[in-house]
């Protein structure tokens, strides 16, 4: 299929469903045992939901549909207003909310939690392919902090296209069709 028959609103879609699935995990009241053994799938859908999103502005900006998982690439391939409106989100929001957990990280491991978007991006490179791959043993130097990065770009997005918010996952044949959802 040619990038030009790619529905935008077909990978938000799917982001979107990553994106609530990683919340209902994080936002889940369970024992710390149920948080350990989910931590790796919340990572994985958070950053399976950060790529789709990213690809979904990238492809509604330029037309073309970005193949790979390199967070940064994706985000590199983004207008310079989008960039910044990304960033301007996370240093007012995320940055401040996570300080306390960040903190606490640095002072426990002795490792420098990324803060500024760009390099926190450019640090995750290779977390959801050694995540998804971990029982072949190579999980050293994973460096993940983007968990709140979906819900900006969600943002971003239906800033943009608004009428998105109606999407609504609906079977239709056998398929997920958004395009079939009625309004809530």
């Amino acid at each position: 299929m040619g990038n030009s028959q790619i529905d935008p609103s077909k990978i938000y879609m799917k982001a979107d469903g990553f994106s609530a699935a990683h919340d209902l995990l994080a936002r889940a009241e369970v024992p710390i045992h149920v948080r350990m053994l989910t931590g790796t799938a919340g990572i994985l859908l958070s950053a399976l939901a950060c790529e789709l999103f990213l690809k979904c502005l990238v492809l509604i900006e330029t037309g073309k549909l970005e193949r790979g998982h390199h967070l940064k690439h994706l985000f590199d391939r983004l207008e310079m207003n989008t960039k910044r409106s990304i960033r301007s989100i996370w240093d007012a929001e995320i940055v401040p909310r996570q300080k306390l957990l960040w903190d606490a990280f640095e002072r426990e491991t002795g490792s420098k939690v990324s803060r500024d978007l760009p390099t926190a991006l450019s640090r995750s490179k290779g977390a959801f392919e050694k995540l998804r791959y971990s029982y072949e043993g190579d999980v050293e130097n994973i460096d993940y902090v983007l968990n709140e990065l979906p819900w900006i770009l969600k943002r971003v997005i239906l800033a943009r296209h608004p009428e998105w918010k109606q999407l609504r996952h609906v079977i239709q044949d056998g398929l997920l069709d958004p395009t079939k959802a009625s309004n809530p």
